[in-house]
């Protein structure tokens, strides 16, 4: 039986790139261990460990944890994705490193344009991620009804840190960078979230504090933050990034009057909707909605229907805007929150 996939509202294009390989996932096959490299794929059937011996693995294909089997990774392990893979759940996982022997799961190739899509527990799993470094993956973890620990990890550059589907998981004391979401709970999902260091703002903060002393020295500077539309208007199933975009655009506004007698400028950009491939997830939702699911141009003109020029935004939409608040001509701009969103914000 094929492994539970995302619905079309989770799925990114790389899911359908993959695809492709689907034959590379028939069995697990593992490479020999010379020069400690292990290429790993397909369903897992009895009790196994990933552990130092052989390390890193590789994954080549999806990796499915059967029902009633335990996969253990030991500290210290680095399993690598390839582009568009995950390594999925059904029976047990048990992901458990310690402070300074963490596990690493990471992108096996930096320079893809479609990010793995993590670690899934699927319906019918259970186990933990703990002390764990999950980097550059669409989702750090996923829950969908299942209700695994997910504690003490560092998830960095993804576009939904803990994805979170009818679960019940525990999410605590995580530190989790540069997401668009950092924790998303949806469809009756009641997580148990606590104590978790959300760096949208804090990461805006402590920059601040690191070159705010050099901009004085030299008597002028220009401090841009990256705010949100949300910012400004909630959204559902999205409260914690709005408060943390609320909170870059209170801080934007604070700085601005604190470091305006230096001749420091504190503005923020608030971007709409930007074409990524980070946002094919949300293209993939409006698509279902609209009754056109698989479909996703049908998702983005969906969207495109808030936006009163027609259009979503494009990456040098953002850049443009950043050019000009860094630049001399907006010396006399600070403190402003620049909304661009095609008009989505006066809609």
């Amino acid at each position: 039986m094929a492994s539970p996939r995302l619905s079309p509202r989770w799925r990114s294009i790389a899911t359908v790139l993959v695809l492709v390989t689907g034959s590379l996932t028939a069995l697990l096959f593992t490479s020999p261990h010379a020069a400690a490299l292990t290429y790993v794929g397909g369903a897992i059937t009895s009790d196994t460990v990933w552990d130092l011996t052989g390390t890193p693995y590789i994954l080549v294909g999806h990796v499915t944890v059967r029902p009633g089997v335990t996969l253990r990774i030991m500290p210290g392990t680095i399993v690598r994705f390839n582009a568009g893979l995950a390594l999925y759940v059904e029976g047990r996982l048990e992901a458990n490193g310690f402070p300074g022997n963490e596990i690493l799961f990471l992108r096996n190739n930096t320079m893809a344009v479609f990010p793995p899509q993590g670690i899934q527990f699927n319906a019918s799993s259970t186990g933990s991620v703990m002390w764990s470094f999950i980097d550059r993956m669409d989702r750090g973890v996923t829950a969908i009804d299942s209700s695994p620990d997910v504690r003490n990890n560092f998830i960095d550059h993804a576009f939904i840190g803990v994805a979170l589907g009818n679960s019940f998981a525990n999410v605590e004391w995580n530190a989790i960078n540069d997401t668009q979401w950092a924790i998303y709970a949806i469809n009756g999902a009641a997580p148990y979230v606590a104590n978790n260091y959300i760096t949208n703002v804090t990461g805006a903060f402590l920059c601040a504090r690191r070159v705010v002393p050099e901009m004085k020295k030299r008597g002028k500077g220009k401090l841009i933050h990256t705010g949100s539309i949300f910012g400004a208007y909630g959204v559902p199933s999205a409260v914690a990034y709005c408060v943390t975009k609320m909170a870059i655009h209170g801080l934007t506004r604070a700085l601005a009057i604190e470091l305006a007698p230096h001749r420091i400028n504190v503005n923020a950009v608030a971007p709409g909707n930007v074409v990524t491939p980070l946002n094919d997830v949300l293209y993939d939702y409006m698509a279902e909605q609209a009754g056109s699911p698989g479909d996703r141009e049908a998702g983005k003109r969906a969207l495109v229907k808030s936006y009163p020029v027609g259009r979503l935004g494009q990456v040098s939409d953002i850049a443009a805007a950043v050019v000009y608040l860094a630049s001399d001509a907006a010396d006399f701009v600070t403190g402003q929150i620049m909304f661009i969103d095609g008009g989505y914000s006066v809609a």
